[in-house]
């Protein structure tokens, strides 16, 4: 990974996405572990980070707290540990109701084993919603996926 003065660096050139504020995790659940929470994913803290306990598909939903119209979504790996987590492939999925979800975007991040830095997504045409979902599909090395933040951009 970057050393720990260029990823402060970026992380201070970071654009500033939509107010957290009034976000709230859904899923997953919080797993009892005191120093990694749900709610870690989208602190706007790059330094903390969630990770999940195995390695498999990751589901994230989130209530955004209100509807808001987005123009795409980002991804930050966690700082630490080379390529440990880092998610490489992906879908992201919006709702306006959380029962009824389209997809949004699905792929993969090119290079993001050389390059963890945050990943941004535009998506086709900005969309209203009040909910997203971000499917970690898988994460390299076969390790359990690791998120310090997902956030969206409005128009």
């Amino acid at each position: 990974p970057a050393p720990r003065s260029i990823r402060c660096l970026l992380a201070a050139m970071r654009r500033f996405g939509a107010s957290k504020s009034r976000w709230k995790v859904l899923a997953p659940a919080p797993d009892g572990r005191p120093k990694e929470l749900p709610r870690q994913m989208i602190d706007d803290a790059p330094a903390t980070a969630w990770r999940a306990m195995a390695a498999r598909p990751l589901e994230v939903t989130i209530d955004l707290g209100e509807s808001l119209a987005i123009a795409a979504f980002h991804y930050l790996p966690a700082a630490e540990g080379a390529a440990r987590g880092v998610v490489d492939r992906y879908e992201f999925f919006t709702s306006v109701d959380g029962k009824a979800w389209a997809q949004a975007a699905a792929g993969e991040f090119a290079n993001i084993r050389s390059n963890p830095i945050e990943q941004t997504v535009p998506l086709t045409s900005p969309t209203t919603v009040r909910f997203i979902r971000f499917v970690a599909v898988h994460a390299l090395d076969d390790s359990p996926p690791a998120i310090a933040e997902i956030g969206v951009s409005v128009p």
